[in-house]
Formats: structure tokens, C-alpha cells, sequence
């Protein structure tokens, strides 16, 4: 675990494989915060830009009530102005909230992911472990420096080992995140417009939140080790993308 106040720090070791969660004690004078509890999110989708971090959860989040249901997911993030929001691609919603809501909401920061896999090593081994992991059964995870100097940073769902010529492709998980979150000077503007209402607490739920749509960003990669990727978006055009820096972890044993 590390201490949030070091932004750098905390940024090295996301980018190093660290995992990030939070903990959060939410306000129980807002009536919707009753009773008294504790909660946490595990936050395995990292955007960062400009060394600000956006991390969010799977879209698994069942929001309900008696007449509606859908799947959003929960982003947290390091900006000085302390906001969270709640994302529904289907419908492209998004619900901004202060983290005043909250009497307590820190960061955890967990070491227990191993580097197997750098582009930038200058020597790679001749093993590349990757083929005896996926026989072991473990979970992996990338982080990707793309053209945009934004790192991405996502869950494995397929890793392949190219048996006969040693090489392999790694693709990630799909996800879709709010687009805005690729558009640093985007964002602060949103947020730079509402600074009261992020900087306040709110006496209700309904007044706590600033309901609003953003397009998807439609996340997937396709990474193979000789510096080549394709996205989402890259698949209906046939194109390939190269990029600055690639990352493989897997989980400890």
C-alpha cells in the first residue's frame, strides 16, 4: 500500500503493474448513504493522461429500480478536484459526483502483479515465459504507451503463444469508457465550469449529481510483440497501429 499524497509515485507504480483500489465510507447524513457502511471498488481499467488517473471498474455494476435496470461502472480518479463518476455506455450516461459525498475515500495501491514482458528491454529473454504461464492457468494485464501518450492499461481476455515461431499477441478485454477521458484539456474544462459543485457537499442524492451523456470509447487492443497493435477501430479499416511502449504482467503466484 502507498501513500496517495505522492502523485508521481502513485502513477510509476500503476504504469510498474500495481493494482488500484478504493475504499470509501460513505456520508450517512445523505439519506440514500443509510445505515453506516464501508464499501470498495477493485479499479482494473486505467486511463492516463497527463499525469492524471482514471480508473474504473468492470461494467458488472447492477444499478436498479422497481421500473429500470442497466450496467454501469464506477471511475475514480486523482484529479486535484475530487470527482467520481458512474458511466452507462448503452446509453452513453454519465452522472458526475463530488467525493465530498464520502467521509472517507482513499486509494489502495497493491504490488502483486509480476513484469514478464517490456518492449523496451533492450535484450528479450529468450523464453518468454508466456507460453509457460498460460499452461499455469494465471490471469495477465498490460500497459500500453500508445501515440497519443496516453497509457492504457487493461485486463487480458486471450493470450496467445505462437508455438512454432516463438513469437505471440496478447488482446485485451473489451470495454467502454466515457471518450471523454482521452481529452485531458476536454475534462478540465467540464470540471474547471463546475468547481463549486465538486468542491461541496451535497444535502441530497438528487442534488449531489450532474447528469449528463458522453460518447463510448470503444477499448479493445490486439498487441503483438513486434511493436504492432490494432484497435477497435482499426478492425473495419484493416489498419495497424505501432506502438511506444508495451507491458505484460501476470499475477503473483
Amino acid at each position: 500500500m502507498v501513500n496517495m499524497t505522492n502523485n508521481n509515485d502513485v502513477i510509476r507504480k500503476l504504469i510498474d503493474g500495481s493494482a488500484l483500489y478504493t475504499y470509501m465510507v460513505p456520508d450517512d447524513s445523505i439519506p440514500t448513504n443509510r445505515p453506516l457502511h464501508c464499501e470498495g471498488f477493485y479499479l482494473p481499467h486505467i486511463v492516463i493522461t497527463d499525469n492524471v488517473f482514471w480508473a474504473m471498474g468492470r461494467t458488472v455494476h447492477l444499478a436498479h429500480t422497481k421500473d429500470k435496470r442497466g450496467l454501469w461502472h464506477f471511475c475514480y480518479t486523482n484529479h486535484p478536484h475530487g470527482l467520481f463518476f458512474s458511466y452507462h455506455p448503452e446509453v452513453s450516461g454519465i452522472t458526475f459526483m463530488s467525493t465530498k459525498r464520502y467521509k472517507k475515500h482513499k486509494f489502495i495501491v497493491k504490488n502483486n502483479w509480476e513484469l514478464i514482458w517490456d518492449s523496451a528491454w533492450n535484450e528479450k529473454p529468450q523464453d518468454y515465459r508466456i507460453d509457460r504461464l498460460i499452461k499455469q492457468g494465471v490471469c495477465f494485464k498490460i500497459a500500453m504507451l500508445d501515440d497519443e501518450n496516453i497509457w492504457n492499461i487493461h485486463p487480458v481476455d486471450l493470450p496467445m503463444y505462437h508455438i512454432s515461431e516463438g513469437t505471440f499477441n496478447i488482446k485485451t478485454e473489451y470495454f467502454e469508457y466515457a471518450f471523454a477521458l482521452r481529452n485531458a484539456k476536454g475534462i478540465n474544462k467540464l470540471i474547471g465550469e463546475n468547481k463549486t459543485f465538486f468542491s461541496t457537499k451535497p444535502e441530497s442524492n438528487k442534488e449531489g449529481t450532474l447528469i449528463g451523456t458522453c460518447a463510448p470509447f470503444h477499448a479493445f487492443y490486439n498487441l503483438f510483440d513486434n511493436g504492432e497493435y490494432y484497435n477497435y477501430y482499426d478492425i473495419p479499416r484493416g489498419s495497424k497501429q505501432r506502438y511506444k511502449r508495451l507491458k505484460i504482467f501476470c499475477e503473483k503466484e
